[in-house]
């Protein structure tokens, strides 16, 4: 009996350990991880330090990495200065040069007045002395011309009483004759002199006039050899082109400075990351290959150790698993001989079962014993009833009684197979009892979470309708004037060429969208200037929105960085007309974006 309970426990346990043994595709998958490469849990620890030790190693790596938009910012600049990266003496030059074109044009200006104006004033004098001159002398000599022909009347109506006054006549015609001759020779010098210093002063004018152009050209031709290394929109401001070469030279030194830095930093992380990835690689690659894990593309080597551990220990358990199944399955063996080797002593009823063998000899081992004592108890009475030598009539023959022993064993063996079967089901209902007050103690666990999830679902149906109601709302009362305030804004600002304001709007993110040849797109299609730009007026809007009876003051940090100069113009232009009315704290960092203050 000990034996058959030891063999049926035995089987129990085989069962048990079955049931936790891994399918056969995770069997035949842990068998190639394992089976034919050795893992000792040292070397899963060595491995686990390692992909830890390069997490950090990357995590430092892009730490010591310059940000995206200088990086972007970086490139702009090295295509910028691709042709030529100007010196110190080259700029300070072309700062000079652009200073001394500005005044220059200034002077050529001037000059030009000034020579336009003496020419023109020399003409309207020669004009004035050809008009004025003739008349006067043909005045005078008109006046000679009359007083000789007086003169002749007179001598000839007056005859020699008249010659004293036709003679006075004469030397008077004379002598205005000569003086009006006189004064015409006098005249013409004074006007030539004067016609030779106008011209002289006109001439003296070109000539500084033509050399301050000449000195213009060269100045111009020299800054624009400087200039034709880089791309610049067409303006006549060489003032501002040279200032902003300045500003974007300064920015590229910093920006390689930087990028140095982070080069000098990261370099060291990046050698010993390397050298920890092909050591860990190549011990791990084996392994990622069977779980379908990139390890040089995308870098999974967590994921494959982290799998290899939780692996390792199935394969741990079930090589346990396997090596007491074995044992026990020649403990079962051994136990099985022995029954057998114990049945085979008796004669075979034709039962298969073990069980069901032992089941029989042991009820004809309580059979045998019954039908003995009975057999001695009647010996007893048989001997007592001989030794009284009575004869009892009533007495039941032998073969009766035989009969009723046949009878009773029997009923024995029937309720023996009775007991054994109930004591089947009275260890099957043992079993089900204990589950069901297994499944009623984790009722009242599940009843719990049953109410805690039908309240979390409340506040998940209130919370939808709550944000449903929030949405609309402020769909109602605040989009409307958010996207006409970011319109507004960017209607200062823009000047409509390829994008007008009318093509931005937000969405209900408040994200900047905007429309672009029929389709609608994300603001970071946009250039870093339009993204720029799309920010400050979407905020200028959206601080309209929440502050209406209020004014709070508004702070920028050099948010027009990133614009050209007509946009950053109107962008200062917007500042002075918010300035009206609250608050304005402005930071640049560069002279050419300052506000103009009168």
């Amino acid at each position: 009996d000990e034996m058959e309970r030891r063999l049926e426990i035995n089987k129990s346990g085989q069962v048990t350990i079955a049931e936790g043994l891994p399918e056969p595709a995770d069997a035949e998958r842990l068998g190639r991880l394992f089976a034919s490469r050795p893992l000792a849990q040292e070397d899963l620890e060595k491995y686990t330090e390692q992909a830890e030790r390069i997490l950090n190693l990357r995590v430092k790596s892009e730490h010591a990495q310059m940000p995206e938009a200088d990086r972007e910012h970086l490139t702009e600049l090295k295509v910028f200065f691709g042709k030529h990266d100007p010196k110190e003496e080259e700029l300070s030059l072309a700062q000079e040069d652009a200073a001394a074109l500005a005044q220059l044009d200034g002077q050529v200006q001037t000059l030009r007045d000034v020579y336009r104006t003496l020419a023109a004033k020399c003409d309207d004098s020669q004009e004035e002395k050809d008009e004025d001159g003739p008349s006067a002398f043909v005045f005078v000599l008109s006046a000679a011309v009359v007083l000789v022909i007086g003169s002749g009347i007179l001598f000839a109506a007056a005859g020699s009483a008249g010659l004293p006054a036709a003679a006075v006549c004469l030397v008077l015609a004379f002598v205005l004759s000569a003086g009006a001759f006189y004064l015409r020779s006098r005249r013409h010098q004074r006007m030539r002199s004067e016609r030779q210093r106008e011209q002289e002063e006109v001439e003296a004018a070109k000539r500084e006039l033509d050399e301050k152009e000449a000195d213009r050209q060269e100045v111009l031709e020299r800054l624009q050899g400087f200039l034709s290394y880089y791309l610049f929109s067409p303006t006549d401001n060489y003032m501002q082109m040279v200032s902003e070469i300045d500003r974007k030279l300064d920015l590229y030194e910093r920006l390689v400075q930087r990028e140095e830095e982070y080069a000098s930093a990261s370099s060291g992380v990046v050698e010993e990351l390397s050298a920890l990835q092909v050591q860990l690689y190549t011990a791990l690659s084996p392994y990622a290959e069977i779980y379908g894990l990139d390890l040089y593309e995308k870098h999974e080597e967590s994921d494959v150790v982290q799998n290899i551990k939780e692996d390792f220990l199935r394969w741990q358990s079930w090589e346990a698993a396997k090596g007491q199944m074995q044992e026990m399955k020649r403990d079962e063996t051994a136990l099985r001989a022995e029954l057998y080797s114990f049945v085979e002593r008796f004669a075979d009823t034709g039962e298969k079962d073990l069980k069901e063998k032992l089941l029989y000899i042991r009820k004809n081992m309580d059979a045998s014993r019954t039908v003995s004592e009975r057999l001695r108890q009647i010996a007893r009475e048989l001997e007592a009833f001989e030794a009284s030598g009575i004869v009892d009539e009533e007495t039941v023959p032998v073969e009766r009684l035989q009969e009723q022993q046949r009878e009773t064993d029997a009923r024995i063996t029937q309720l023996l197979n009775q007991i054994v079967k109930d004591k089947d089901a009275l260890s099957e209902l043992a079993d089900e009892f204990e589950e069901q007050e297994e499944k009623s103690e984790a009722l009242a666990g599940l009843k719990e979470k049953e109410e805690a999830y039908r309240k979390r679902a409340d506040i998940y149906d209130k919370t939808i309708r709550y944000l449903t109601e929030a949405r609309e709302r402020f769909l109602g009362l605040y989009m409307g004037p958010l996207r006409a305030g970011l319109t507004k804004y960017l209607g200062k600002v823009m000047n409509a060429q390829t994008l007008s304001a009318e093509d931005f709007t937000l969405d209900m993110d408040l994200k900047v969208t905007f429309k672009y040849k029929g389709s609608t797109k994300e603001r970071e299609y946009l250039s870093s200037g339009y993204q720029d730009l799309t920010a400050v007026c979407a905020r200028l809007a959206l601080m309209d929105v929440l502050y209406r009876d209020e004014a709070p003051p508004i702070i920028l940090d050099d948010p027009f960085a990133n614009l050209d100069d007509e946009k950053a113009k109107r962008g200062l232009m917007m500042l002075e007309d918010l300035a009206a009315t609250r608050q304005v704290i402005y930071f640049t960092c560069h002279p050419t974006r300052m506000p103009v203050v009168e």
